[in-house]
């Protein structure tokens, strides 16, 4: 990959080229009875301006170059930096909705069809975005115009986040994760893991009747469970579900789980419910929990029955959309240019969310925060797919409901969502 100075000179080559006049042949000399010609002033006729090429970038709201927001600020002040390092390129950033008619997505899809010139060369996608815009063809990968993220210095959610098939198609750069918020003051020990959990003074509440069960299916995973069975069907191991169900039910009988759990649907109102007080320990996402932390609060993945932790991560991803060659060389620049770690650290911190390299979460001060999102980010996993959400998502909430609801064993249970599982209705 070319220096940037190298590609401002051949920018700056390419444009006086395609402004310069066309060479002509030299009219005869005049007659000798003719007078003199007079000459020019110097500096007529003007010189050529070289051409500027314009990088058109679309972004999430929450990304947007804003100059009344932190983090906006300090996303305008290096896209500024970048055009000052490159005087012939300009970023044109245009802001669109994450979902609807309107989305990030939508927009790629519909102008892909019928309005190819309007494209954008670099676009910010959820992990949901990157999968169906990398399926449709409608994103070029990434992994051929700069070095594919591996680990160390990225992190292993990271790297999962950007592989789809065997293709590098997009470049992490900012992480949202969950997490469990506890009472510091109901909690002894923090409650890093099931025995931690149940000896609590307060009942803590996960979100039962989401139709995703994400916080069960952390738990399977973190116990090894595996999705698929030697002939790469969907499959759950029945015994290792059976040890979750009957964490919960253990935890159910002694009081330390609120049967509020089975009201809630979503991360949102388990965190709410911690902030009422009616429960001592909910999952909440990284971005809500730093936003609106408190003393009394702290942090740490979902506890799992080792006690190391889990956490899914969903990330977001450059993706590159232009085909032309040329410009996917000037759009590796402004790759490389938005994973400077320095920028990274301190856009991700401003936005709330979690760097996707070591280099970058090194570089936020010293604090709870950058001690939180450490732990975050070694104990996370990639966000499992749509798919694999609706494939396994309803069996396992019907298996919870049916240990907290009607009484039936964990094993029966388990061994029912497995069945369901392997034989869909």
């Amino acid at each position: 990959m070319a220096p940037l100075l190298s590609r401002n000179l051949l920018l700056l080559a390419i444009g006086l080229a395609a402004c310069s006049p066309a060479v002509v042949t030299p009219a005869p000399s005049p007659p000798a009875t003719q007078p003199p010609a007079v000459a020019s002033p110097i500096g007529t006729p003007a010189s050529p301006t070289p051409t500027i090429i314009t990088l058109r970038l679309w972004v999430a709201p929450q990304f947007a170059p804003d100059s009344d927001d932190p983090a906006g600020t300090i996303f305008a002040a290096h896209l500024g930096a970048f055009e000052e390092a490159n005087p012939l390129l300009r970023v044109d950033v245009r802001v669109k909705p994450t979902d609807g008619p309107s989305g990030l997505l939508e927009t790629l899809s519909a102008a892909s069809a019928a309005a190819p010139a309007a494209l954008p060369d670099l676009i910010s996608l959820d992990p949901v975005g990157l999968n169906t815009a990398a399926l449709k063809g409608l994103i070029a990968p990434v992994g051929l115009l700069a070095a594919p993220p591996s680990p160390p210095d990225w992190f292993e959610f990271a790297v999962a986040a950007a592989a789809i098939g065997e293709e590098t198609q997009g470049l992490p750069f900012a992480t949202d994760t969950m997490l469990l918020a506890y009472e510091v003051e109901q909690y002894e020990s923090a409650p890093s893991s099931w025995s931690l959990l149940l000896e609590g003074s307060g009942a803590f509440a996960f979100a039962a009747a989401d139709p995703d069960a994400s916080f069960t299916l952390a738990q399977y995973l973190a116990l090894g469970g595996e999705l698929t069975d030697d002939a790469g069907r969907p499959a759950l191991d029945p015994a290792l579900l059976s040890e979750v169900l009957a964490f919960y039910a253990s935890a159910d009988t002694a009081g330390a789980l609120s049967p509020l759990a089975l009201r809630f649907s979503a991360s949102e109102e388990t965190w709410q419910a911690l902030q009422d007080g009616q429960v001592a320990a909910a999952p909440a996402r990284y971005s809500v929990f730093v936003d609106r932390s408190s003393a009394n609060l702290a942090a740490l993945p979902i506890p799992t029955r080792d006690g190391r932790g889990m956490c899914f991560a969903e990330v977001w991803s450059w993706a590159v959309v232009t085909q032309d060659p040329v410009r996917q060389a000037l759009v590796a620049d402004l790759l490389n240019w938005l994973q400077q770690p320095e920028f990274l650290g301190r856009w991700t911190q401003a936005l709330g969310l979690i760097p996707p390299t070591q280099d970058a979460l090194q570089s936020w001060p010293a604090g709870s925060d950058a001690a939180v999102a450490s732990r975050l980010a070694t104990a996370c996993l990639s966000l499992p797919s749509e798919e694999v959400l609706a494939t396994f998502g309803p069996s396992l909430r019907e298996a919870v409901e049916a240990v907290l609801m009607g009484g039936v064993t964990p094993e029966a249970a388990a061994l029912a969502a497995a069945q369901k599982v392997q034989n869909p209705e």
